[in-house]
């Protein structure tokens, strides 16, 4: 990576990538990585809102898949620790690993999955949780992030204003 990560591209990017591999709808790893933050403990909140960020900047693999290509993990490796050290987080502390799996679970559970494939786990959420237009989790990705280190973010267009340009054209 020739720049600095940034956290707005982060959000935006990750907002408009799907959860297993698109088969599941529209159901987004911002979604997922707010949702997992904010079951975790204070501590770990922004390693776990940042524990996909490098799925930003390489898509989503799917762990079947990522299991094959020992290439691509090494250099998923190297954009976990070069979020690590921009954003001053561990995105693979045992304790995000643990809650991801967890949230894996409910998902799958969410989503009609044959829970057979996955791992036995406690979800963290029923599987009653709904899921958020592209929009909303870049803006809910950016709210926690700047609550959560008080840094301010830009924030791109609103729901509102995106309705509003629709209309327009």
């Amino acid at each position: 990576m020739n720049s600095t990560p940034s956290i707005e591209t982060i959000a935006f990017a990750l907002s408009n990538i799907n959860r297993f591999t698109g088969h599941v709808g529209q159901y987004s790893v911002a979604q997922h990585c707010v949702m997992i933050a904010e079951k975790l403990p204070t501590e770990h909140k922004l390693s776990g809102l940042l524990h996909d960020a490098p799925e930003a900047y390489l898509g989503d693999v799917s762990a079947p898949l990522k299991r094959l290509l020992p290439d691509y993990r090494d250099i998923e490796q190297y954009y976990h620790s070069v979020i690590d050290q921009c954003f001053n987080v561990e995105t693979q502390h045992p304790a995000v690993k643990e809650f991801d799996l967890s949230m894996l679970v409910a998902e799958a559970a969410r989503f009609g999955l044959p829970l057979e494939h996955f791992p036995k786990k406690v979800p963290l959420y029923t599987n009653q949780f709904s899921t958020w237009p592209a929009w909303m989790a870049e803006k809910r990705f950016l709210d926690m992030y700047q609550k959560l280190t008080g840094n301010p973010v830009k924030q791109r267009v609103k729901e509102s204003t995106i309705t509003h340009k629709i209309v327009e054209i």
